[in-house]
């Protein structure tokens, strides 16, 4: 191979050490020291949590740890906090199968040439605005706004029924950096 073919610059599967490259210099521009030396842990906000599609993600053995969370609530729990509970079970139970299926982020898949359907992810994603949330339409959806530019559009649609609150009017869905998409968000 002679020294300025691409596989020898360990550039080999269309670009994929240079594209990580560029995505490690755009990270380090957009964040500070301390963000990227930040402990973080995984978040789902429990006003996005679908229990369908969630109940279909961890199976029987993650509804029977959703089950005995539930059980240890205190009897005399207000509905509105239980319902709310509820949901931080789900997402408990979800965030560990999504640790224990070891879930590729968003942005690697969005980069590979020929991406599988249907895969489920695990990350940090920020979504575009979305004002129109506060006039409760039945479903809506959101686009992606990737860190780095991938060449791919990504939506993420959801039933605004079980949407709780916002951090902020107008709701911008912006999730935060602790808050790692799965299955109950992004498909």
């Amino acid at each position: 191979m002679a020294s300025g073919d691409s596989m020898s610059r360990g550039e080999g599967n269309d670009g994929a050490a240079e594209r990580r490259e560029d995505d490690t210099a755009t990270f380090r521009k957009v964040t500070t020291p301390e963000q990227r030396a930040a402990n973080l842990s995984p978040y789902i906000d429990p006003g996005l949590v679908n229990h369908r599609l969630v109940q279909t993600f961890i199976r029987e053995h993650g509804m029977r740890a959703v089950d005995e969370m539930t059980r240890r609530l205190p009897p005399n729990t207000p509905d509105w906090q239980r319902e709310i509970r509820l949901d931080h079970n789900y997402t408990i139970v979800c965030l560990a199968a999504c640790r224990a299926a070891n879930l590729r982020p968003l942005s690697a898949v969005a980069v590979e040439a020929n991406p599988e359907g249907g895969e489920v992810v695990c990350s940090t994603e920020t979504f575009a605005a979305a004002p129109e949330i506060w006039e409760r339409p039945e479903r809506m959806s959101v686009n992606w706004l990737p860190v780095v530019e991938c060449g791919r559009k990504v939506v993420l649609e959801f039933t605004t029924e079980r949407v709780r609150a916002s951090n902020s009017a107008p709701c911008s869905l912006r999730a935060r950096r602790r808050f790692r998409s799965s299955p109950s968000c992004a498909r």
